[in-house]
């Protein structure tokens, strides 16, 4: 499972996040867990660390490979590295972080689902850490703040996947220089047998895209409380888009979500479609059947669009019995040399300098572009217990049906304050 559907937490596994808590019982409230150690030390004898990390192939294994061979050389640790699918990976989470007899050394979560375990206090304090290897020089600074609770740092950012539209090149002549142009190029590319845009009415991954385009929100944090702000007039201008797209300019199915996206285009029925960089290994055209190319996610006014920014925080398990061992392996998975192997397979890291290796890949330039100010979920607590409620599929669900947009946007608004505090 990919990075765009990272953030499927289950209800079962929201309610068992008391297990995080130091012994094993409901803690009404539970603190994150500082660590003592530093990471500089090391561990003088041998020792072994276990890492968990998301998705089968997220990862690459040339970085894997790395972090083993440089883990035995520079720290005298053995790294046991884990592959868990991103469909397990909130369940089994759950169920060992707070054990001490299971939990791993070191765990990838996903970038919205992170702060129910960072508040649940099932990571150590690494604020030490990010300090020494640059702190707020380094990119993703979104994402910092996912992995923070009450000014300290508990999941450092790893990496990020950035959404861009990909485009067959025998339909698409001129790529379009703003969000009302891309509507407009949808709708005339659009026939009975295939969508000009393909544009799932339960997407609300790539759907947000044009709230945030048109400089709306899904939620801010005011005054001690989370506040919907679907019903904003940015936010309105941003969902009658998307509106208008479902109308007029996309065949896709109205109960569709964000799953499988390149399909549709494999088979030649749409001629654009929206999803993270990585799907350029899934198009034909790698074989030479389809001519592709992507950009950015025009904006409303030109430029690139703010996108939904994927991708996962990393941190220590308070529970593990290594510290000092797991901090060093940490702090190599963030050094400049591993994360590079991640920005080559077409990644966005915390090192800004490795965008310089996207240039003369029109996707990998494209998902730079769109990340430079991608935008990711409400750093509430709450929110991956809510996002299974699967409340933001309906919200588009009934845009894509036609209804009332203001109306539409107060009722969700109310859900989100209600979910989200």
């Amino acid at each position: 499972m990919k990075l765009a559907r990272f953030a499927a937490l289950g209800a079962a596994a929201a309610l068992a996040l008391t297990a995080c808590s130091t012994n094993g019982t409901t803690d009404p409230e539970p603190k994150p867990t500082e660590s003592s150690s530093s990471a500089s030390e090391g561990p003088a004898e041998a020792s072994a660390v276990t890492v968990w990390l998301a998705g089968e192939t997220d990862t690459p294994e040339p970085a894997v490979e790395w972090l083993k061979a440089e883990a035995k050389k520079s720290l005298n640790v053995d790294v046991t590295v884990e592959r868990i699918g991103w469909g397990d990976l909130l369940p089994k989470v759950t169920t060992s972080l707070g054990d001490a007899t299971q939990t791993p050394d070191i765990v990838e979560l996903g970038n919205t689902q992170v702060q129910a375990f960072t508040n649940a206090g099932g990571f150590a304090d690494i604020t030490g850490l990010w300090d020494s290897i640059g702190g707020k020089d380094l990119g993703l600074q979104g994402f910092v703040e996912g992995g923070t609770v009450d000014g300290k740092l508990f999941a450092a950012p790893y990496y990020s996947g950035s959404r861009v539209v990909f485009y067959n090149t025998d339909f698409v002549k001129e790529t379009p220089k703003t969000l009302a142009d891309l509507g407009t190029l949808a709708a005339e590319l659009n026939t009975d047998d295939r969508s000009g845009f393909y544009l799932g009415g339960k997407d609300w991954r790539n759907g947000i895209s044009w709230i945030f385009a048109n400089g709306g929100q899904i939620a801010t944090f005011e005054n001690g409380k989370w506040v919907g702000k679907l019903s904003s007039p940015e936010s309105i201008k941003g969902l009658e888009m998307v509106q208008q797209l479902y109308a007029t300019g996309t065949k896709a199915p109205k109960d569709k979500d964000d799953a499988d996206t390149w399909v549709p285009f494999n088979e030649g029925k749409s001629a654009m479609f929206i999803a993270p960089g990585w799907a350029s290994g899934l198009i034909k055209g790698t074989n030479g059947d389809i001519n592709f190319s992507a950009f950015a996610l025009p904006g409303a006014d030109g430029g690139a669009a703010p996108v939904f920014l994927g991708g996962s925080n990393i941190g220590i398990s308070a529970k593990s019995d290594n510290m000092p061992g797991s901090e060093g392996v940490l702090k190599l998975m963030l050094s400049e040399p591993y994360q590079k192997i991640l920005a080559e397979a077409g990644l966005g890291t915390i090192y800004p300098a490795h965008a310089d290796l996207a240039k003369g890949d029109p996707v990998k330039e494209a998902s730079i572009a769109s990340a430079v100010n991608g935008v990711i979920t409400p750093a509430s607590p709450k929110w991956a217990a809510f996002e299974e409620t699967k409340k933001m599929d309906e919200l588009f669900f009934e845009i894509a049906q036609g209804g009332n947009v203001k109306d539409i946007a107060a009722k969700y608004d109310e859900i989100l304050n209600g979910a989200l505090n």
